[in-house]
């Protein structure tokens, strides 16, 4: 008859078989899962040093820390990612031809002929402005003249003893507003008698002030006045 086993052997042979059908299982489901890794490639700006044949190893992880890749980057490439982009060299103008040059030509005489016409209308224009504008004043200065005039004779009462060929010369010194200032005799005729100076005195009080223009251009010609009376009329 076989001797029987041990209690302690048969508990070790036990153990031992349970360990290793628990590798195989371990080692089946590690076979069998796996594990998608993403990398990430992220730029790498080493420090700028002199060109040579050395390598420069980078590790650079992926978001997830799970992995690492390397990224191997020699000095050459650095330069080049550190160099800023040179700007393109500007082009040398191309030569007109002939038919472009004439054409052009063409082109600025009809501008030089433009701009001359142009300048012309507005000569013309600003001449005739400054035609009407004179023509304007002098009516302004005609119709004051004769509005003067008019209102001393309305008010110039003839003494009795006035006679045919009495005649009076008066200067008269004005103010922007029409008022006489100021009265001078220049002359008088042999006849005119003092009844006849005072009543011509008297009709030019009695007009102030007189309708002078407002502008003050045009009032420069009546800041001195030379009025003449005679029985037949009055003349500035």
């Amino acid at each position: 008859p076989e001797p029987e086993p041990e209690p302690e052997a048969e508990a070790e042979a036990e153990a031992e078989a349970e360990a290793e059908a628990a590798e195989k299982t371990t080692k089946s489901v590690t076979t069998q899962i796996s594990t998608p890794v993403v990398t990430t490639q992220l730029p790498v700006t080493p420090p700028k040093q002199a060109a040579t044949d050395s390598q420069d190893e980078v590790a650079v992880g992926d978001r997830s820390g799970a992995q690492s890749a390397t990224i191997t980057v020699t000095d050459a490439q650095a330069d080049t990612l550190n160099e800023p982009n040179e700007p393109d060299e500007p082009k040398e103008p191309r030569e007109l031809s002939y038919v472009e040059k004439m054409l052009a030509q063409e082109r600025q005489e009809a501008l030089k002929k433009r701009l001359k016409a142009e300048a012309q209308q507005r000569l013309e224009a600003a001449e005739a402005a400054l035609a009407a504008q004179a023509q304007a004043d002098e009516q302004q200065v005609a119709q004051s003249r004769q509005a003067i005039n008019d209102k001393i004779m309305a008010l110039w009462s003839l003494p009795s003893s006035t006679e045919s060929g009495m005649r009076v010369t008066f200067e008269l010194k004005l103010t922007p507003d029409g008022r006489v200032y100021e009265i001078t005799e220049i002359r008088r005729s042999a006849s005119a008698n003092v009844a006849f100076v005072n009543s011509a005195k008297n009709a030019i009080r009695l007009a102030e002030p007189l309708p002078v223009p407002e502008s003050p251009e045009l009032f420069d010609e009546f800041r001195q006045l030379t009025v003449i009376f005679d029985p037949e009329g009055l003349f500035l």
